[in-house]
């Protein structure tokens, strides 16, 4: 619907253990050449939530596998390949920490990235003047500092206990409907990232 209608369209495949050998091949790429797909994004898969599976994510060797993947299909193919993880010099990064980006809920809570759903912003603080709530947040901020210090990776992924101090730190509320967040946070263990 939206390419019949003329819309820009990508398409964001979540890269775990099960689906590695699926998604990260050229003929998937062509795929989505073939159905007119503007941009894709290969996202890699964070175990968070309520039924987080670990064993699902992503090697170092299959991580470093498809940053040469994407590197290849962005020389090589007609279709724009996003590549949120990586800086121009090819070293790793992590778009919230250096605040490039964060993540506005779909109840306009203000997050530091879609799967750190823990806020204590929203976006109709300051008068709705988003820009004031993004860089005067105290969370966002120690979010950033937090997690540049410790990788250059997923400090979800590396160190959920530092992002467990972060949310303390702050009494950042449960951003989720099932109000799980702070359990499964607790629970998380550490993996590797593209750091």
């Amino acid at each position: 619907t939206c390419i019949r209608h003329k819309l820009i369209t990508g398409v964001a495949s979540s890269v775990c253990q099960s689906n590695f050998s699926d998604l990260v091949r050229e003929e998937w790429v062509d795929e989505l050449i073939k159905r007119g797909v503007h941009y894709t994004w290969f996202h890699v898969y964070r175990p968070v939530g309520p039924v987080a599976t670990p064993r699902l994510t992503l090697s170092a060797e299959q991580g470093l596998a498809l940053r040469r993947f994407v590197i290849d299909m962005r020389n090589r193919k007609p279709i724009a390949v996003v590549d949120a993880y990586y800086d121009d010099e090819g070293r790793a990064l992590c778009p919230a920490a250096t605040g490039i980006s964060h993540h506005i809920s779909p109840f306009g809570d203000v997050e530091p990235c879609p799967i750190v759903q823990f806020a204590r912003e929203s976006i109709h603080d300051n008068s709705g003047d988003i820009f004031k709530t993004l860089t005067e947040s105290k969370l966002l901020s120690d979010f950033r500092q937090t997690a540049a210090k410790a990788t250059r990776g997923c400090i979800v992924l590396e160190r959920p206990d530092l992002l467990k101090e972060v949310v303390l730190r702050h009494g950042a509320r449960d951003t989720t409907i099932r109000k799980g967040a702070m359990a499964e946070l607790t629970a998380m263990t550490s993996n590797p990232s593209q750091h």
